[in-house]
């Protein structure tokens, strides 16, 4: 039987993929029940490479779930979003998605918000990178008017948002279980995640410091920044947050209009 090569990777895949145990195709000649046992060994293969690459990426998941439950979840979202590409590292993008959508997890609705920070922490590791400036450097080169420089963001860097409290559950769960978390779970939650040479790390922020540091990365200068900071909190310490950003390495570069 001629079977072009095409319809052969799909049979295969099909056999090492499928929700429910496939009809053998008829491009076979070993009886069913020894193909079977030879294909169960290269599906657990297939199987342990998603539940391994999904782990590396979404590690506070897994500790959340337990490792049998986080296997389970790991067919499941390979068998709903096949992998696209050669790169592995690239196959967990669309697992906060199916986290929201997965029944399984229904008690369980801030998974997928802390599946979206895992993911950001996980494409930051590979981003490119760049030498930060200090604070010292900026107010001793931005002339008469800082207020009114933009500041260039770390291409490791981003804002997160989650309208339950993923940064939180994140931190406390990096290293360890934890049984309980002095934290509504509903409470939302905003961070920077930044890179520090290799090490990435998560920074929690007050809305205000969120808002001020959205409207910079937007382009919008220094000035109308902590102007939007002040709108959510009219005690927002200016000072104190400018020097923490700095402290960060998040900022490569400026652009003073003086």
């Amino acid at each position: 039987m001629s079977v072009d090569l095409q319809t052969l990777q799909a049979s295969i895949a099909h056999l090492l993929s499928a929700r429910k145990k496939p009809v053998t195709p008829p491009i076979f000649s070993t009886a069913p029940e020894v193909l079977e046992a030879r294909i169960a060994i290269y599906r657990g293969n297939l199987q342990a490479v998603w539940t391994n690459a999904l782990r590396n990426a979404y590690p506070v998941i897994e500790r959340l779930a337990g490792a049998d439950f986080f296997a389970q979840l790991a067919v499941l979202y390979a068998q709903k979003y096949p992998s696209q590409s050669g790169d592995l590292h690239e196959f967990g993008n669309y697992f906060s998605a199916f986290l929201e959508a997965e029944k399984s997890v229904a008690d369980f609705p801030y998974f997928a918000a802390v599946a979206a920070l895992e993911w950001q922490i996980h494409r930051l590791y590979y981003a490119a990178d760049a030498q930060a400036i200090s604070l010292h450097h900026f107010i001793a080169n931005a002339g008469v008017s800082p207020s009114d420089c933009t500041l260039q963001f770390h291409p490791a860097t981003s804002l997160f948002h989650a309208s339950f409290a993923a940064v939180q559950i994140y931190l406390a769960h990096q290293y360890a279980e934890v049984q309980a978390l002095n934290v509504d779970l509903h409470t939302p939650s905003f961070a920077i995640v930044s890179r520090d040479v290799w090490r990435l790390q998560v920074t929690q922020l007050s809305q205000a410091e969120f808002v001020g540091l959205s409207a910079l990365h937007q382009g919008q200068s220094l000035g109308n920044a902590f102007e939007a900071t002040m709108d959510v909190d009219g005690d927002f310490n200016v000072a104190h947050a400018l020097q923490s950003w700095f402290a960060l390495d998040i900022f490569i570069d400026f652009i003073c209009k003086n």
